[in-house]
């Protein structure tokens, strides 16, 4: 059974669907990395919850701020992770403040101006509410009180809103004890605990963004190489060498463990082109794969025009494109989608299910 061409067919194909799927990660990759994704998804998850149109632009503040700006790998670029405990500590200073006002004054020389820092005057009205072991005025310099004091003001200095809403909850789940420092500690953990939970549903949209450029990136691959599920099927159960050749390749690959990163470091070396990937050097056998036959299009003199064009439109689509051609090219376009690990694993199975139902010669 383990030796029938039906089987060293499908090994062979699983073989095939584990390269192009690691040519495909490798595809997907190049388009995040150079449209900056995961940077890009993390910022519009930031903005939703602090870009406030009652108050100011908190994300922007956010980015700007030098525990996150230096998170930058260069300048341009966004970070693609902000830990929990970053962005709790970040957005606890800048909240705290919106209770400071910057103010100059001329020196006594008058030939300079002295920068200040000091309560907002809004502040006064709050401050009689506020019940402290260390009593607060508006005469108190800012660097002072305590963080967790200018953040409570910082909050009641913003307008009515949903971002201020949400603050007040931080502040309504951490009671204030006589011991400052516990309850900024409580305050981080309670803003923490919720940018974890709403960073795992930020998690959920950037895979199905994901998925999503997945698909385009198998359609891309498996059109460029004229990949034909049902062409290539054909062709492997045919030819016996083929199919030993292709056996004996898929054996190798099941027993490294690091396949997929030797695949992708092979196939990152190439050239960026996907036409000039050698994949038959790579497997050691010529495939039925790419568009070999030459078209009338390609004798058209001249340069690329509207004419020769039209040619290959044509041609493409009176030629190449039936029933079964799509059927094939869908075919392997969904296998692809599925990824390198998942067609690891099932190569992984099959060869040890061939290996242990080899009966040894005596």
């Amino acid at each position: 059974m383990f030796d029938s061409p039906i089987f060293e067919t499908v090994l062979s194909l699983i073989l095939l669907m584990l390269v192009f799927s690691v040519l495909v990660t490798c595809v997907q990759e190049g388009y995040v990395s150079i449209r900056k994704s995961r940077g890009k998804m993390l910022e519009y998850a930031i903005k939703e919850v602090l870009n406030d149109k009652f108050n100011k632009n908190f994300a922007h503040l956010l980015y700007q701020h030098p525990q996150i700006d230096l998170l930058r790998k260069k300048q341009g670029d966004l970070p693609s992770y902000i830990s929990s405990e970053t962005f709790s500590k970040t957005l606890i200073d800048l909240i705290a403040q919106e209770s400071i006002e910057t103010v100059y004054r001329d020196a006594p020389d008058h030939k300079s101006m002295i920068k200040e820092e000091r309560l907002k005057p809004a502040v006064k009205d709050q401050l009689e509410k506020f019940d402290r072991p260390v009593k607060i005025n508006m005469d108190t310099p800012p660097h002072a009180i305590p963080l967790e004091d200018r953040f409570k003001l910082g909050i009641e200095m913003l307008h009515n809103s949903e971002l201020k809403k949400l603050l007040l909850s931080f502040d309504a789940n951490t009671p204030y004890r006589n011991a400052p420092a516990a309850y900024l500690t409580d305050l981080q953990v309670e803003i923490q605990k919720w940018y974890d939970g709403y960073m795992d549903r930020v998690t959920g949209w950037y895979k199905r963004e994901v998925r999503t450029n997945l698909f385009v990136a198998s359609l891309i691959v498996t059109l460029v190489l004229n990949l034909n599920f049902i062409t290539v099927s054909k062709t492997i159960y045919a030819d016996s060498k083929l199919r030993e050749v292709l056996t004996q390749k898929a054996i190798q690959l099941a027993g490294q463990d690091n396949a997929i990163d030797s695949l992708k470091a092979k196939l990152t070396s190439e050239p960026s082109n996907l036409n000039d990937i050698d994949i038959d050097a790579l497997l050691g056998t010529s495939l039925p794969i790419g568009w070999k036959e030459p078209i009338p299009c390609d004798k058209m003199t001249g340069n690329f025009s509207f004419e020769k064009a039209k040619c290959y439109v044509r041609h493409y689509i009176t030629k190449e494109i039936s029933i079964k051609n799509v059927m094939g090219w869908l075919l392997f376009t969904l296998g692809l989608t599925l990824g390198a690990p998942f067609w690891f694993d099932v190569l992984k199975k099959l060869v040890n299910m061939r290996n242990t139902g080899i009966t040894p010669k005596t």
